[in-house]
């Protein structure tokens, strides 16, 4: 398994991987690719990518030094779940964010399918969700 920045020669991969399906993804796909507020990341299974992580930095706000990311998006295809994918993905994003001076905050709400996999990580939701359904997420990176 490989994980790495993805590139414009993923464009194709990225969106069939993000499973959105209308015209406007793949324009979508090549304006975060370029894009130094995102990143964009692969995992690479035998010259096959079958998951994908997104993340954006906001920068920093007006009443502050610090600003936050935002994970979009991390998945795996079914067939190489649990194997350690996903896990090397969210290390990847989190080595990106760390790279970040401003950053301070890695936040993200999880789908119901994947709250085992945070928690498993020894990640837990915040006690103050909008959704319980898909539960609020930070990690403190600074």
């Amino acid at each position: 398994m490989n994980i790495r920045p993805a590139v414009a020669a993923d464009l194709d991969d990225l969106v069939r991987l993000s499973k959105a399906h209308d015209k406007g993804a793949q324009s979508r796909a090549a304006r975060v690719l370029g894009n130094e507020d995102f990143g964009v990341f692969v995992a690479e299974e035998a010259g096959v990518l079958v998951g994908i992580a997104l993340v954006q930095f906001y920068g920093v706000r007006i009443r502050g030094e610090f600003g936050s990311a935002r994970l979009h998006d991390i998945f795996v295809e079914e067939a190489h779940r649990n194997r350690g994918i996903a896990t090397a993905l969210l290390a990847a994003v989190h080595d990106w964010v760390i790279a970040r001076p401003e950053c301070k905050w890695l936040e993200w709400q999880a789908s119901p399918s994947a709250i085992p996999f945070y928690e498993k990580m020894g990640l837990r939701a915040n006690e103050h969700n909008d959704s319980e359904e898909y539960p609020f997420f930070e990690i403190t990176v600074r």
